[in-house]
């Protein structure tokens, strides 16, 4: 009479030992998508950071080059008043 009902104890506690386990799985699973997910938007971020870097490193010697070409021309420009008089 006592077999029956230790056999559905034993029973019940595989299910439930089975569903703590599948439980656990399942978060562990999330939890690295999640991870992986996060990884990947911060390596998109770090590739857009490097772009807007670059970018930025570039406009700035082109904006380096264009304040140091006019310098040229007005230095040219006193140096050619020094050897002419002025006319009047």
């Amino acid at each position: 009479v006592m077999l029956p009902l230790i056999l559905l104890l034993v029973y019940n506690a595989y299910l439930v030992i089975r569903m703590v386990v599948e439980a656990k799985l399942k978060k562990q699973q999330e939890q690295a998508e999640a991870a992986l997910a996060a990884a990947q938007s911060n390596a998109a971020l770090d590739e857009e950071e490097i772009k807007r870097r670059a970018i930025e490193e570039y406009l700035a010697s082109q904006n380096a080059g264009a304040q140091a070409a006019p310098e040229q021309p007005e230095a040219e420009q006193k140096e050619d008043g020094k050897k002419e008089p002025p006319q009047e």
